[in-house]
């Protein structure tokens, strides 16, 4: 019995993969995965199949721009033509099939994908890299601020002390012309020509990018990364000769980056 359901499970498998292949129009992808499908039963062959199989990949191809122009809505403005998203959403749902039902968790490789195209500007790449940033900030779970433990600040060394972001912060890099799509201005922190450090983080269930000084920037990124306080602050200081932690701090704590204090050894994620 068990080896009639293991046949019935590679079978099923099989099945899937040649209707996937069929969707992409990958090479042998016939269509046989499609039989038996609704608008698809009993047609064995010829026009008819063809037809079910085109109405599936139709719909595969609506899904695909709808649920990317909802997480890139800058992106595909900045691109300027509906139909050039749309053909762009069908290509990476080709290179990148959803590997979920949940649709919301697909699209994270679209920089990647653009970034391989030729001429993409890296700022358009960086634009879509906010993007997911922001989507994926927004999906994060809730969380409220550890209160209590913000007194081992002031009981404990910085090498004894180890801090925690709220889920969904994150950190990125990316060129001013990005930063002017998604929000239209340049931050005070942007130097000509270099990078601005990012914070993204959600604040009443909205995500919010926030321009910082390098040394908040290497800060946060070295405490992410696992550091204690202090390795972090010796990172800041490198960074930025006059960076201030207690300005930093009180920015983590108005903007909802902080999540709490914890003592101890902590492992690098």
């Amino acid at each position: 019995m068990r080896w009639a359901g293991d046949r019935m499970t590679a079978a099923l498998a099989k099945r899937q993969q040649a209707l996937l292949a069929a969707l992409l129009g990958r090479s042998g992808g016939e269509g046989s995965g499609l039989v038996g499908l609704p608008g698809v039963r009993n047609m064995p062959s010829g026009s008819a199949l063809e037809r079910g199989l085109l109405a599936y990949r139709l719909n595969a191809q609506a899904m695909a721009a709808k649920a990317l122009g909802a997480v890139f809505a800058r992106t595909q403005t900045a691109l300027g033509d509906e139909a050039s998203f749309a053909a762009l959403a069908w290509a990476l749902w080709r290179r990148f099939p959803p590997e979920r039902g949940d649709l919301g968790l697909w699209g994270g490789s679209l920089a990647e994908f653009l970034a391989e195209q030729d001429g993409m500007p890296v700022w358009l790449c960086d634009l879509a890299h906010i993007e997911w940033a922001a989507h994926c900030c927004e999906r994060a779970a809730d969380s409220e601020l550890d209160v209590p433990s913000l007194a081992l600040l002031s009981e404990l060394e910085p090498q004894q002390l180890h801090l925690r972001f709220r889920p969904g912060v994150q950190l990125l890099r990316v060129e001013s012309k990005a930063w002017e799509q998604w929000c239209d201005q340049i931050p005070d922190t942007a130097a000509q020509g270099e990078p601005i450090g990012l914070v993204m983080a959600r604040k009443a269930w909205v995500s919010q990018a926030h321009a910082v000084q390098p040394g908040h920037w290497a800060l946060m990124s070295s405490l992410l990364e696992g550091a204690d306080l202090e390795q972090a602050l010796q990172q800041a200081f490198a960074m930025q000769a006059e960076f201030d932690f207690s300005a930093w701090l009180q920015a983590a704590l108005l903007k909802g980056w902080l999540w709490g204090v914890e003592a101890g050894e902590c492992q690098p994620k």
